[in-house]
């Protein structure tokens, strides 16, 4: 139990220490790695390629992100993926599926779908200051990934 608590310490403390990332989206990480599905409700504006940036907007928008976790790795640890090399499913995070959902009975319909399947609960993640889009779905990810988080995140 104790080494649990020092685990999430840790793990909360490396928070601040992440490089920025992007959304790098490969579908054939899903073979990979082991995927995390993670919903999404924002109010980043999105960007005319579908990415969202730092910007704001007044309307929430609802996505569904897959993220490929490789398999080895360290614990706490995000590889992330490179914006100027080769990306590598194996040995870093990756983005196998995306869907910014167009209405909201779509997202709450998918949403249903999965805490059927997960149990019916639902972890809920709020990312700290000074985090992009790329930072908060890969975080999440590993979260859930390295802690067992139970549900649907």
């Amino acid at each position: 139990m104790c080494s649990d608590r020092l685990r999430v310490l840790l793990l909360i403390a490396l928070i601040g220490c992440t490089p920025r990332g992007d959304v790098t989206l490969m579908p054939e990480g899903a073979v990979v790695g082991d995927v995390e599905t993670i919903f999404i409700g924002t109010t980043r504006h999105q960007e005319a390629s579908g990415t969202f940036g730092s910007g704001r907007s007044e309307q929430v928008r609802f996505a569904e992100y897959d993220v490929s976790v490789p398999k080895d790795r360290t614990v706490g640890q995000i590889n992330w993926p490179s914006p100027h090399g080769k990306v590598d499913p194996q040995t870093q995070f990756v983005t196998t599926y995306e869907e910014v959902f167009q209405s909201d009975d779509t997202f709450r319909a998918r949403l249903r779908q999965q805490l059927a399947r997960t149990g019916g609960e639902a972890v809920i993640f709020v990312h700290g200051y000074n985090t992009n889009f790329a930072e908060g779905i890969y975080r999440v990810a590993q979260f859930a990934h390295d802690l067992k988080l139970p549900g649907t995140i």
